[in-house]
């Protein structure tokens, strides 16, 4: 059965600032929430790749076109969101992304 993807005509730019991993490599199961909905990052970089949108910065992924509204990048929350709960305090960072507006999410600490 076709899965059926409704999207807005007019949406936004979310860019998502990720920490990185010992070897390089962006942290484990980083997902982003919206709407009662959690995404793999992944899903959200073919995404951007398909809407030609070119990565430049090291450690960030900037996804366009997508629907305005609440969001929430969350880093080992993938139980928890699974399960219906609330991540733990510290897990996520939320925002608000308005129509043709542009919402940074950044799990990466200062200083790092």
């Amino acid at each position: 059965r076709p899965l059926e993807v409704l999207v807005e005509p007019v949406g936004g730019t979310l860019v998502l600032e990720l920490p990185r991993g010992a070897d390089g490599e962006p942290p484990p199961s980083p997902l982003l929430v919206h709407g009662g909905t959690f995404t793999p990052l992944p899903l959200l970089a073919l995404w951007a790749s398909r809407q030609r949108v070119e990565q430049t910065a090291s450690g960030s992924l900037v996804v366009p076109h997508v629907e305005s509204g609440d969001y929430s990048l969350c880093l080992n929350a993938g139980t928890e969101l699974s399960q219906g709960k609330e991540p733990s305090a510290g897990r996520c960072v939320s925002g608000s992304l308005g129509l043709n507006g542009e919402l940074t999410l950044s799990l990466t600490k200062p200083g790092s």
